[in-house]
């Protein structure tokens, strides 16, 4: 069977895909109705909220809503293959809009498998929101789904801050299953410069909230010192994957020093394992402070793998007993 093609990138694909029926092949899943005897959807006061009906995918719109930046082909075709295999597991979400059409809340990945498949229907929930509602279910879904990254989170919370989805941080916060602090770190990135963010806008996971804390908050002590062709250069190290997300800190105090700027503040760095802090990183001029708590962190074992790092960077050092 053709299938639609994707139409390249992350784009929307929907318009790509080819019409008409099938050249001479048999549709395996009892969805299938041949194009031009689609259900009649004139009268969306028959369809029961909160019930499945099989919707034809030219009703349905993607939200303008949805947080995420980037969708992965392969995973699109990927989930294709699975539906039909199995056919769909489980409905997409969808609103009625007032002009008879449908609005996505829930399930973009399979709509847009079953544009690539050719489906005219698919199996949707119907449910009656507003815009509000429409928008905290959207995200809720993406991070229940755990489908984005930090900087697409953070930016979305922002969003519904300002235009009163959200009526403060700790309502965000809730909504979203994350304490207080949390939101603050993912809110952290809409202060970092621009240059950071039209890179993030290309590459949404090419940082996590707890380097976009640190990030921000060194280069508000060092703002007149953190040049844009430094960052371009961090941007050139974290796209190449050559340097580590831990390090970003110490690779500008690093360059500062090089370039005869040197930082003249502490910057302290917390270091955290499943949300619980385990240790932290002190920056001063130069000199690297690491404190961890011994409870949690066997010193001996740290020694070791301080060694091993060391003998990496090219110093075999050894400790005075």
């Amino acid at each position: 069977m053709a299938k639609g093609m994707l139409g390249g990138g992350n784009k929307r694909f929907g318009s790509a895909l080819p019409s008409g029926e099938p050249d001479g092949e048999t549709k395996k899943d009892n969805n299938y109705i041949p194009k031009g005897n689609l259900p009649a959807y004139q009268h969306q006061t028959k369809l029961v909220v909160g019930q499945v009906h099989d919707i034809p995918l030219d009703l349905i719109v993607p939200s303008p809503y949805q947080p995420r930046l980037k969708f992965d082909d392969e995973s699109v075709v990927n989930l294709a293959a699975s539906i039909e295999e199995s056919d769909l597991i489980r409905p997409v979400t969808v609103r009625r809009l007032d002009n008879g059409k449908y609005e996505l809340i829930g399930g973009e990945t399979r709509f847009r498998a079953h544009q690539y498949l050719e489906r005219l229907t698919i199996q949707s929930i119907v449910q009656d929101m507003d815009d509000h509602q429409a928008k905290k279910a959207v995200l809720v879904d993406n991070v229940l789904q755990k489908r984005l990254t930090d900087y697409e989170l953070g930016k979305a919370v922002k969003d519904r801050i300002e235009d009163g989805t959200y009526t403060s941080l700790i309502d965000a916060a809730k909504s979203i299953g994350v304490d207080r602090k949390q939101i603050y770190r993912y809110l952290s990135f809409l202060d970092l410069p621009s240059t950071i963010i039209r890179a993030l806008d290309e590459i949404p996971d090419l940082i996590g909230s707890n380097t976009a804390e640190a990030l921000k908050i060194y280069i508000g002590e060092h703002q007149d010192k953190v040049t844009d062709q430094i960052l371009g250069d961090l941007l050139v190290e974290l796209r190449a994957g050559t340097l580590k997300q831990n390090m970003v800190v110490h690779w500008l105090t690093k360059k500062l020093t090089e370039t005869g700027t040197p930082p003249t503040t502490i910057t302290e760095i917390p270091w955290k394992c499943e949300n619980k802090i385990v240790g932290k990183a002190e920056f001063k001029k130069k000199k690297i402070i690491l404190s961890f708590d011994d409870k949690l962190i066997d010193p001996e074992k740290l020694q070791e793998r301080f060694k091993v790092f060391l003998a990496e960077e090219g110093l075999n050092l050894t400790r005075e007993e």
